[in-house]
């Protein structure tokens, strides 16, 4: 009898799966490396002094503002007489593209009262006169576009206000102590779309305390009702097309002392406004909701380490994103509040008191260090109108008497507290609160007194990040030409040669 052969074993249908399955190891590794590159990108220090270009201004010249599309730069120069210039400049090429004669100004540029409404290429310069209650101020609208003119017939003295959506302003008329008259322009037509006191009403009316845009159509007017010894703080709601009577009031709501015109520090086209209601503690803020008439958030409990200053401070920044659910306040340090959870999602990384002078004294870091440790300390140096703040970082590693301390700069979002972008410098123009002429409304460019322009964020640092890359999958280009070498090395001694 003869036996058939027994079938011989067929290994290639296991081998590619065999072969995929060794392979999602190093997927698995080389993505990891990959999000480890994203990480990098973002958190790697960058060159912060990346110019676009050099605007060559005069001695007489001063930056009116920045607009993002197309990249423009403003400029507002006097140059023989008293007559003043506009000048546009393309940021790309840093060529000037167009130039429009403005009014007469007679006194330094410096003390010139103007108002550039980037989204609409509109600037409001304004001519000086003596009014009966002192100096006052006439102000004329000059379209960027095709350098158009019109005179808007108010005569202001103090505050203007842009409107976040629409091509109006609010201006803020003169008084012999406080402000009593409030007007809404059109700034294309140089209409006056809505006037405060209404001529035809009876109600006495005392000084103003503050006047702002709520939500995309209404003024807010706050102010004092009744007789001078019993005055109301009260604040009208006004439709803007409809002068008649207030939309709605709002009694013992006041937004400052009587006397002392006070605007709020930041409103939102959702109908919320913020504000500081003692300038003695700087610390405390309220933010009111007038789409549903409450207040929806009262810090007045101290902070820790805050307490009340026995001086008046200068008013910090306090800003509210575009839907009035956060609130970025700087004091003495910065707090990022969720307003609806009435939260704190982010504060600054110190752990010691006296980390107020660790900038000056960075030494001082390591006295409450333990003999081996690393920490960071957190300093707020500057906040964006674009809702971004500017962090002064100390890293500090403790090894006994080894110590090493490294100095960065983070830029954060303000709404998140995420971090946007890293320097090893501080950005050339880092102050407390960086003003809207030197940065334009999306953030997109920002510039200097001296007429140099960056493009923000900085591009990234790419030699350090090509050799932190290179050094993160050198491990792994060893190891896999380890077991390359060690797999050919098994096939020749399982294969000798004949």
């Amino acid at each position: 009898m003869t036996l058939a052969p027994s079938p011989t074993p067929n290994h290639s249908a296991a081998r590619p799966r065999r072969t995929l399955f060794n392979r999602i190891p190093w997927l698995l590794t080389w993505s990891l490396w990959a999000w480890l590159g994203f990480g990098l990108y973002r958190e790697l220090p960058r060159n912060p002094d990346s110019i676009a270009c050099r605007l060559p201004l005069g001695e007489r010249e001063i930056l009116a503002g920045l607009i993002d599309q197309p990249p423009l730069a403003v400029t507002i120069a006097k140059f023989d007489d008293d007559r003043i210039f506009v000048r546009v400049w393309d940021i790309e090429s840093g060529t000037e593209t167009c130039r429009f004669t403005g009014p007469s100004w007679p006194g330094a540029l410096d003390n010139l009262p103007y108002l550039l409404a980037a989204d609409h290429r509109i600037l409001v310069v304004s001519n000086r006169f003596d009014g009966p209650v002192g100096t006052e101020y006439e102000y004329m609208a000059i379209d960027l576009v095709n350098g158009a003119s019109r005179l808007l017939g108010v005569a202001a003295q103090g505050s203007r206000v842009l409107h976040p959506e629409q091509p109006w302003a609010l201006f803020v008329g003169a008084g012999q102590f406080c402000p009593r008259a409030a007007w809404v322009v059109d700034l294309r037509t140089g209409r006056h779309i809505f006037a405060w006191p209404p001529a035809n009403t009876a109600i006495k009316r005392h000084a103003l305390n503050a006047v702002f845009f709520v939500g995309r159509d209404r003024v807010a007017i706050s102010t004092w009702d009744g007789e001078d010894d019993s005055l109301t703080p009260v604040v009208e709601v006004w439709n803007i097309g409809d002068a008649r009577e207030p939309a709605a009031v709002f009694r013992n709501l006041s937004l400052g002392a009587h006397g002392a015109f006070t605007m709020p520090s930041s409103t939102t086209p959702t109908g919320r406004v913020a504000w500081r209601p003692d300038e003695w503690e700087p610390s405390e803020f309220k933010v009111f909701d007038f789409d549903h008439g409450r207040l929806l958030f009262d810090n007045s409990v101290d902070r820790p380490g805050m307490g009340r200053f026995g001086f008046r401070r200068q008013p910090e920044p306090l800003l509210l994103d575009a839907a009035g659910a956060a609130c970025l306040s700087v004091c003495q340090d910065a707090e990022c509040w969720n307003l609806e959870k009435r939260t704190l999602f982010w504060q600054p990384l110190r752990t010691d008191p006296s980390a107020n002078v660790m900038r000056v004294f960075p030494d001082m870091a390591y006295d409450s260090m333990r003999p081996i440790a690393a920490q960071r300390y957190d300093y707020v140096e500057s906040v964006q109108p674009t809702g971004r703040f500017s962090v002064h970082e100390i890293w500090a590693a403790r090894f006994n008497n080894w110590k090493r301390s490294v100095m960065t700069h983070a830029v954060r979002d303000a709404w998140s507290g995420a971090v946007v972008y890293r320097t090893s410098e501080p950005e050339p123009d880092a102050r407390r609160y960086l003003s809207q002429q030197r940065l334009s409304p999306a953030g997109s460019w920002s510039a200097d007194e001296h007429g140099v322009v960056r493009r923000l964020p900085p591009p990234p640092n790419y030699p350090l990040l090509a050799l932190c890359q290179t050094i993160l999958a050198l491990p792994l280009i060893l190891l896999g030409a380890a077991l390359r070498w060690r797999r050919i090395r098994r096939l020749r001694l399982a294969n000798p040669a004949p």
